[in-house]
């Protein structure tokens, strides 16, 4: 589950509870968080000055915790399986597409994409888009103030089993010449220059030499490579 707490509210913290726990008790029954009905509840329970409840409901907004008009509270999205394996799908493979994400859920794409939907407005994963315009998918934990746009695009190039061949290959810092690399991994020259020539474009990998092409990793991409194998491997 997740870990719901203030994040420094100006209103004192056990109001800030409290209107959790009115919260979970809504949805438990199932019915609709409605801001109006939480106030009154609230103000029947606590006594508290109005304008804190008002804060403290402000709060929970701005926090995520909760969202006006669902059923749904975020400490409680994954007791749902089919969501809670989405989420792990996505903390496993950082970078992961949504047709990727459908094929291992093997789930309806309404569906999914309606979870997809949930856990967004929840503030539990995001989304990214790089050059092939796909959505590469990541959770809360793994964002741009953490690791740049590079560090991101590099997670998306991961999730591509053959990119990350070549990726493995030219990530020794020496250079390759195309039919090493094919050699290396097992593919066609046709399919590493392919890999090899959108990697170039993105900046990823260089090369040198006239007639026989070496191609290397920029410096800064090997090392965010490396950096993002060493997470995913953890």
């Amino acid at each position: 589950m997740f870990h719901v707490k203030p994040t420094s509210p100006p209103i004192p913290v056990d109001v800030y509870q409290h209107l959790i726990t009115i919260c979970g008790e809504l949805v438990s029954k199932n019915k609709v968080i409605k801001l109006d009905r939480l106030f009154n509840i609230a103000r029947k329970e606590m006594q508290v000055d109005s304008s804190a409840i008002v804060k403290a409901i402000k709060q929970l907004e701005d926090d995520l915790v909760i969202k006006a008009d669902s059923k749904l509270l975020r400490s409680e999205l994954l007791a749902n399986p089919t969501r809670k394996e989405l989420y792990s799908i996505i903390a496993r493979n950082p970078g992961i597409s949504f047709n990727q994400i459908r094929s291992q859920l093997g789930k309806g794409t309404k569906l999914l994409l309606w979870h997809v939907q949930v856990l967004s407005d929840f503030g539990c994963i995001h989304a990214c888009t790089f050059e092939s315009n796909a959505k590469a998918y990541f959770t809360r934990h793994v964002d741009e103030a953490g690791w740049g746009r590079d560090g991101l695009r590099m997670f998306q190039l991961y999730q591509n089993p053959t990119v990350k061949l070549v990726l493995d290959v030219l990530s020794d810092g020496e250079s390759h010449a195309v039919k090493q690399i094919e050699a290396r991994i097992g593919i066609s020259r046709q399919l590493a220059e392919y890999y090899l020539k959108k990697l170039q474009e993105m900046r990823v990998v260089d090369a040198t030499g006239e007639g026989t092409r070496h191609y290397f990793m920029v410096e800064l991409q090997r090392r965010l490579f490396l950096r993002c194998k060493e997470y995913i491997i953890a």
